[in-house]
């Protein structure tokens, strides 16, 4: 017993109450110091308290994250997006989490057809702009945008063709041009 960093579960015993005083995340029952929460133990030897400190909960998505996602639907005004994870972090979401983007967000200038750019399905870079009370996506930066699209005639997934410019067609296995365009910048 007593030992520092091990993960322990609600009800797991800790240590006896005549060794150690019952701190954060702990409670005493029949002379024993046991687990209140999920989280790994610590002892300050010290002060002679147990504590556990809660284990890392799932993934939230706050402002400023870059996430991934999957087009859910796109409207005139607005794309849904089932977001999937935040990047650099190897932990799942909370639950599922639905975060949308505005016309007004998708690119730099304004963009009048939503549907030229999204398409259900596909999968999709963005950075969080608004966290509460929904979340509030936008691709309008050159390392966000599509990062897998699919063609709208077979369905199979489309390549990046084209040279070094700020803008690369789409373009299908069969090389007919798919008509929209990917930003430059995202990592596939």
């Amino acid at each position: 017993m007593a030992e520092n960093g091990k993960n322990v579960l609600p009800g797991d015993v800790l240590a006896t109450a005549e060794e150690y005083l019952s701190g954060e995340g702990t409670y005493i029952l029949d002379g024993n110091i046991c687990s209140a929460i999920a989280g790994e133990s610590q002892f300050d030897r010290e002060e002679m308290v147990a504590n556990v400190v809660p284990a890392r909960g799932p993934a939230v998505p706050r402002v400023d994250d870059i996430v991934y996602g999957k087009i859910n639907s796109v409207n005139p005004q607005m794309v849904s997006v089932d977001l999937l994870c935040i990047e650099g972090q190897d932990r799942q979401l909370a639950t599922l989490q639905r975060g949308n983007l505005h016309v007004s967000n998708m690119e730099a200038g304004h963009t009048k057809k939503p549907r030229m750019l999204f398409k259900s399905m596909e999968l999709v870079r963005a950075r969080v702009i608004q966290d509460e009370p929904s979340i509030q996506l936008s691709t309008a930066s050159q390392e966000l945008g599509i990062v897998k699209a699919y063609c709208r005639r077979c369905r199979g997934i489309l390549d990046i063709k084209g040279g070094g410019s700020v803008v690369r067609y789409l373009r299908d296995k069969r090389g007919a041009q798919d008509g929209r365009q990917l930003r430059t910048g995202i990592p596939h």
